[in-house]
C-alpha cells in the first residue's frame, strides 16, 4: 500500500520535484534499509508543472521498482539541469533486469512501468532509458527538455499514456 500511494502522490508544490523525490526515497530507504546517495536540484521553479510531474511519476517508478525487484543494498539518485534539459538518474546495485537480445529488458504481460516511463517522457519531446549498471544493478536515465513545448500546456495529469 506504501508505494501504491507513492505512485500516485501528487506535487504539494506544482514545481516541487527535487524535494517530493527526496521525500520518495527517504520513505523508501526507511522500509529497505537502503544506503542513498541523492544529488537533487530544488531549484525547478522555471520548469513547466508538466515536465515536474512527469520526472516525479518517472522517479517514484523507478524507485518502486528497485524496491519490489532490485534486492538492491543502495540506491542513488540525480535530478540535474543542462541549458535547457532536465536529467534525471536513478541507480541501483541490485540484481538488475532479466535481458534478452537486443539488450533490451524482458517485460511480461501486465507490466507497464517501463513502458509508461518510456511514455512519459516521449510525450514531452524526451528519452528515458532502462539498462544494465555496472557492475551490477539497473540505471533509469530520464532526459527531458523544460522549455516551452505545445505538450506542457495541454496536459496536467498522464493517466492517458501511463496504461492506468
Amino acid at each position: 500500500r506504501g508505494t501504491l500511494a507513492l505512485l500516485r502522490t501528487p506535487l504539494d508544490e506544482p514545481n516541487a520535484v527535487g524535494v517530493e523525490l527526496t521525500r520518495a526515497v527517504h520513505a523508501s530507504a526507511e522500509r529497505t534499509g537502503w544506503q542513498v546517495e541523492l544529488q537533487i536540484l530544488t531549484e525547478t521553479d522555471d520548469w513547466p508543472s508538466a515536465v515536474c510531474h512527469a520526472l516525479l511519476r518517472i522517479g517514484r517508478e523507478a524507485i518502486t521498482n528497485a524496491e519490489r525487484h532490485a534486492q538492491a543494498q543502495k540506491l542513488c539518485v540525480s535530478l540535474t539541469r543542462t541549458q535547457h534539459l532536465a536529467h534525471l538518474t536513478i541507480m541501483d546495485d541490485g540484481c538488475g533486469l532479466p535481458m534478452h537480445p537486443p539488450g533490451r529488458p524482458v517485460m511480461g504481460d501486465g507490466h507497464f512501468g517501463i513502458q509508461g516511463m518510456r511514455e512519459r517522457a516521449e510525450y514531452l519531446q524526451g528519452s528515458c532509458t532502462v539498462r544494465p549498471a555496472q557492475p551490477r544493478g539497473t540505471v533509469v536515465e530520464c532526459i527531458i527538455p523544460y522549455t516551452a513545448s505545445e505538450n506542457f500546456e495541454r496536459i496536467s495529469d498522464f493517466q492517458v499514456i501511463a496504461h492506468e
